[in-house]
């Protein structure tokens, strides 16, 4: 199972590093399936953070209760996650089938397969869908995957 197996979460805690940070935190990824998870998702967008769901092993279900509850950013869209499965649609169905969320996806030739990358792209749309470096770094502007040359959006 994923590493974080039996952890909890404790949003005080979470929200006091957080704070400290101040404006360098922007987004924070986080797995909701954790207990505590979904709590820290609506104190986290009531504090005015952007909330992305990822290196997580949650359910659809989970997933939605995510998105319902604020989550509106998925970090590196089927990495870290569970396969895409008909019987087991995961994370990864909720995402793609929410448009409210914008997601990224590493698109390297290598993290998602070319095929993958053009399903997520039909389904979420080119607005919704952010080139990522594995790296973590953005798409730099001179990369031939990025749409017009000028932007990270694919």
């Amino acid at each position: 199972g994923p590493p974080h197996v039996g952890m909890t979460v404790d949003a005080d805690e979470i929200l006091a590093v957080i704070d400290a940070a101040g404006p360098d935190v922007g987004i924070v990824t986080l797995a909701p399936e954790l207990p505590g998870g979904l709590d820290l998702v609506r104190h986290l967008v009531a504090s005015g953070r952007r909330v992305s769901i990822g290196h997580t092993g949650a359910s659809y279900e989970q997933a939605l209760a995510a998105i319902d509850a604020g989550a509106r950013h998925a970090t590196h869209l089927f990495n870290a996650m569970p396969p895409l499965l008909h019987r087991a649609p995961g994370a990864i169905a909720a995402i793609l089938e929410r448009q409210e969320t914008m997601a990224e996806i590493v698109v390297d030739g290598h993290h998602v397969h070319a095929p993958v990358v053009r399903m997520a792209l039909a389904l979420l749309g080119r607005g919704q869908l952010r080139h990522a470096r594995a790296n973590h770094g953005w798409a730099s502007d001179a990369d031939p995957i990025a749409d017009d040359q000028s932007s990270s959006v694919i």
